[in-house]
């Protein structure tokens, strides 16, 4: 699942949906995104102490697979997702069956 923090205050919005519209392409259909908006849920986003927003995280089965937050690099951070995405299949076709 890959989170997605949006602040309360933000002129980052449309950033914000252009990496989620290149993500949604690179990612596997099993990840779902879903958006956390800072005004509706503030306990939540402040529950994951990011420095800054908007941030993205990653998480497979309830643990945080990698972060990122701070201002928008849309290839950056297109990028530093698909590797991190790559890495964990790796680790998923190593991992002896449970």
């Amino acid at each position: 699942m890959l989170l997605v923090f949006i602040p309360a205050e933000s002129n980052q919005h449309a950033d914000i949906e252009q990496v989620l519209f290149k993500a949604r392409s690179a990612l596997p259909p099993s990840v779902r995104i879903l958006r956390i908006r800072e005004v509706a849920y503030p306990a939540i986003v402040r529950s994951f102490c990011f420095t800054s927003l908007p941030a993205f995280s990653l998480l497979q089965q309830g643990l945080e697979m990698w972060r990122y937050s701070g201002p928008i690099d849309i290839p950056d951070l297109v990028f530093q997702l698909g590797n991190h995405l790559n890495a964990i299949a790796q680790q998923n076709q190593l991992a002896p069956p449970a």
